[in-house]
């Protein structure tokens, strides 16, 4: 026979664990969150270093390709 008190004891540990299980969902929330944060991290410092590397070809392709102008026009100068 269950009393009024049984109810209310049933209501609490149903509670109780409703409350668990946010608690342990939220946690695996927050951790996905966190694993997904630090692979979009790594992904920008990866594009970063990319983007870095390929501004130094460029950079030194610019100043090769202006070395070959600066020689051209030097032997075309002493050619007259």
């Amino acid at each position: 026979m269950t009393t009024g008190i049984s109810g209310v004891e049933t209501r609490i540990d149903q509670a109780r664990h409703r409350h668990q299980l946010l608690h342990r969902n939220t946690r695996q929330d927050v951790a996905g969150w966190r694993a997904q944060a630090t692979r979009l991290t790594a992904t920008v410092n990866a594009l970063n270093e990319a983007n870095e590397a390929l501004d130094a070809k460029v950079n030194a392709a610019l100043a090769l390709s202006m070395l070959a102008a600066a020689v051209s026009i030097v032997t075309s100068l002493r050619r007259r």
